[in-house]
């Protein structure tokens, strides 16, 4: 799936907007960079929860209890109202990933990667934050 940097633009507003990524200013680098916020990361984890997987495109894979413990019901209906997810099943509460949902999935991710060298430090610390 190729994304053009225009929608990539639109869909980083989106997530801001929404509080999933937010804008931190890096003293260091002296640059703006985005960065995945609590929310965010307990979004991704009810959203693996209601595809029943654990690990969408190339974000991080999470254990059966970190998607438990970050599942939010508020959250659920975030990910319905932005259209994300579609009901494949009704009787069976089945959901599949939408082309927006995957969109919005795959650009939060790689925004968070360009503003970190080590990804996988940095959910590592997120994960701990979120249950401590």
């Amino acid at each position: 799936m190729k994304i053009s940097n225009e929608e990539i633009h639109i869909i980083r507003g989106n997530l801001v907007a929404i509080g999933l990524l937010s804008r931190t200013y890096d003293l260091t680098n002296n640059t703006t960079v985005l960065r995945i916020t609590k929310r965010g990361m307990q979004t991704y984890a009810t959203l693996l929860h209601l595809l029943g997987e654990n690990k969408l495109f190339d974000a991080p894979v999470l254990s059966n209890e970190e998607i438990e413990t970050n599942v939010l019901n508020s959250l659920r209906d975030l990910i319905l109202q932005q259209k994300f997810v579609e009901f494949v099943a009704f009787n069976d509460d089945k959901y599949s990933l939408t082309h927006r949902g995957a969109e919005h999935i795959m650009v939060m991710f790689k925004s968070n990667m360009k503003a970190h060298v080590n990804l996988s430090t940095k959910i590592c610390r997120i994960f701990k934050r979120l249950k401590g």
